[in-house]
């Protein structure tokens, strides 16, 4: 009889367990990498891009450090610190809006390559609003007309300007004096087309009532409102604005004349009624 044969081990190779792989975080580290392709590469948006194009930048991890260096110019600490020294090829130092508009198209171009970037923008925009009073009126104003070319490019969630109500941006004046800039280049681009601008600000669920909401406290009216518009050359605006608020008033003025008449109210109290409401509204 046969010795029955004892079970063997295969002779394949001997399997090791995956680690994870941690490597530490090094945002300054990043941030010396986009310095040196940009003090390499100058002014030419080409070859920036071309050099900023590369599988060995992590902008999966550092996606929100580009997006400070290409807007503030370096990292943004909490608070709205810059660290120091900035580039020169960010919006905050750029010189003219032919500047902004390059530095933003970079941006743009690297994004639709990298489209997670857009995530990123959206962080940094809404850390760089709620901070947006501590930097200088040149930085704000570079930073208004930036926030035009990204809603224009669909580069940054049109939601995100909300973050211009909170109180503490209310209350310095930054909010409306943003906004205002903002705008006023946002209409001069769009050849004074206010009903584009009113799209933009019901998708930023921005009304009327919410740009009254931006004016400081103290000096809250819709007079007041309308005289800033009026500043920054947003006449259109006001009028439209004033549009609206009278077709709300015809409309309640007739749901008013219907209920008066179905109570059976004389005429002539009717007609004194809507004179006395034409009056108060300025009909």
């Amino acid at each position: 009889m046969s010795k029955e044969q004892k079970p063997t081990l295969g002779s394949g190779a001997i399997k090791t367990r995956k680690r994870n792989i941690h490597t530490k975080n090094d945002p300054e580290a990043f941030r010396d990498k986009i310095f040196a392709i940009f003090d390499e590469a100058g002014g030419e948006v080409k070859q920036q891009l071309s050099l900023l194009d590369d599988d060995s930048l992590d902008y999966q991890r550092y996606g929100e450090v580009f997006a400070e260096i290409i807007l503030a110019g370096n990292i943004v600490m909490p608070g709205g610190s810059v660290n120091q020294p900035p580039t020169e090829y960010c919006v905050f130092a750029a010189e003219t809006d032919e500047d902004v508009l390059k530095t933003i198209d970079l941006f743009h171009q690297l994004m639709r390559r990298k489209p997670f970037l857009r995530t990123r923008l959206d962080n940094v925009m809404t850390k760089l609003l709620l901070c947006g009073s501590v930097f200088s009126e040149k930085e704000r104003t570079n930073l208004a007309k930036a926030s035009v070319l990204l809603i224009q490019r669909n580069m940054i969630t049109v939601t995100v300007l909300q973050k211009l109500n909170t109180t503490a941006c209310v209350e310095s004046g930054f909010s409306l004096n943003f906004f205002m800039t903002m705008i006023s280049e946002y209409t001069s681009d769009s050849n004074g087309e206010v009903d584009k601008l009113l799209v933009l600000l019901k998708n930023a669920r921005l009304d009327q009532d919410a740009l009254l909401e931006m004016m400081p406290p103290k000096d809250r009216s819709q007079e007041a409102l309308n005289a800033k518009l009026t500043e920054h050359g947003l006449e259109k605006l006001v009028e439209q604005y004033e549009k609206k608020k009278k077709q709300g008033t015809l409309v309640e003025l007739a749901e008013g004349v219907k209920e008066r008449i179905d109570d059976k109210i004389p005429p002539t109290e009717i007609h004194q009624w809507v004179l006395g409401q034409a009056e108060v509204s300025s009909l």
